[in-house]
């Protein structure tokens, strides 16, 4: 019975290390290279992303629709942004505030879709539920690419306010951080 249990550990500790670390068991640690035995295409880099405060990269943000009338200019989008990476290959992704989640999933690749919502906001003049979906691309260690979309619906106007915005409406902007 002894035995068996240090085969299996001697089996199951690699494994455990790979996970805790966020690695790929089906292909390379992370800083890797992909041989072609992997999930990703063979050659494919793969770049690590760590729980940190993530600055923006300056001038790299592009506002590509805001049917909600928000008036958010480009370089406002450019603000500090929370990562959290739980080890296992998920990654969450905060917005400015550092509590608000943008998105959550798994990232395979250097690429993921994050998902959340919807979540009750306010922004002083309105409060709408909002949902997100966040085009991540990491293209370095520690330096990523997010295309945020967030879906703006059931908004009323807070109280005492005028809420510009339509009860239903989109966000979309693109932006840059690295550390």
């Amino acid at each position: 019975m002894k035995k068996t249990f240090v085969k299996l550990a001697l089996i199951a500790l690699p494994a455990l290390f790979t996970a805790a670390c966020g690695g790929d068991l089906f292909g390379p640690l992370d800083g890797g290279v992909d041989s072609g035995s992997g999930a990703c295409p063979q050659g494919t880099v793969i770049y690590q992303v760590k729980d940190s405060v993530y600055p923006p990269v300056t001038g790299s943000a592009v506002i590509l629709s805001d049917t909600c009338n928000t008036g958010v200019t480009a370089s406002q989008l450019e603000s500090n942004r929370t990562v959290k990476n739980d080890g296992q290959g998920n990654i969450t992704l905060y917005s400015s505030d550092g509590t608000t989640i943008q998105g959550s999933g798994p990232v395979r690749c250097n690429a993921s879709t994050l998902a959340y919502g919807p979540t009750s906001i306010s922004d002083g003049a309105c409060r709408f539920d909002a949902t997100y979906s966040v085009d991540l691309k990491i293209t370095a260690n520690n330096a990523f690419t997010v295309t945020v979309n967030q879906h703006r619906g059931n908004t009323m106007k807070e109280a005492g306010m005028t809420c510009p915005q339509p009860v239903s409406c989109d966000v979309s902007y693109r932006v840059s951080q690295k550390l």
